[in-house]
């Protein structure tokens, strides 16, 4: 970014203000392949030396930190349970709550008739009961409810339930040790390939020495 100033204050690397000073006296002081001067603030025009490298080793961390932010987001998921289902299907529905707890995230059970259920026998209160029971028995090693249930509405209930904190921290650590995991095998890759890099050279200034170049 080109710097519309003749002089400037340059911010040192503890935050001190310098006098105003040329900006082009300023410019020779560093390398540009290293450093780069930014500019801070317009008025009064206030300029800091920035290591390039430093510079993108921060963005690279704050864009680490937003991913992970956004992986370990709760999400609520809704799951539709009919009363009137097969009691294998019942498990299987429980199944799948877990597994939705188990990776982090908020269940929401609906349980209703289900859509075109015609003229299927009522299901008593007693029923619904063992029904929610079930999933209760299912999700409590790994869940608690985090709001009471809805039943507001006849023939749909409605529960919540969210991971217990030793699942969420388990689902935390995991995505951080995957990610820990992720970045040594680039920095591995990048030695390997400075390694071959540094190996040609070396090859190739034998090869330059061997014909007396």
């Amino acid at each position: 970014m080109l710097i519309p100033f003749a002089k400037v204050q340059l911010v040192d690397e503890d935050n001190k203000l310098g006098d105003p000073t040329s900006l082009k006296l300023i410019l020779k002081t560093f390398d540009p392949k290293v450093d780069y001067l930014k500019l801070v603030q317009l008025e009064p025009p206030v300029v800091k030396i920035i290591n390039i490298e430093e510079e993108k080793t921060r963005e690279r961390e704050y864009e680490a930190r937003v991913r992970l932010s956004r992986r370990i987001a709760i999400e609520d998921k809704e799951l539709q349970v009919p009363w009137h289902a097969a009691i294998g299907d019942l498990q299987h529905k429980a199944k799948t709550a877990r597994s939705l707890i188990e990776k982090g995230d908020r269940v929401q059970l609906v349980f209703a008739r289900r859509a075109g259920a015609g003229k299927t026998r009522w299901i008593t209160d007693a029923e619904k009961e063992e029904i929610v029971a079930l999933f209760a028995d299912a999700l409590s090693p790994v869940a608690t409810r985090w709001k009471e249930d809805d039943r507001s509405r006849k023939v749909i209930w409605v529960s919540y339930w969210k991971p217990l904190e030793s699942i969420s921290a388990g689902v935390r650590q995991k995505i951080m040790d995957g990610i820990v995991e992720k970045r040594q095998e680039t920095i591995d890759k990048k030695e390997e390939r400075r390694i071959r890099q540094q190996d040609k050279e070396r090859r190739a200034a034998e090869r330059r020495a061997a014909k007396g170049v």
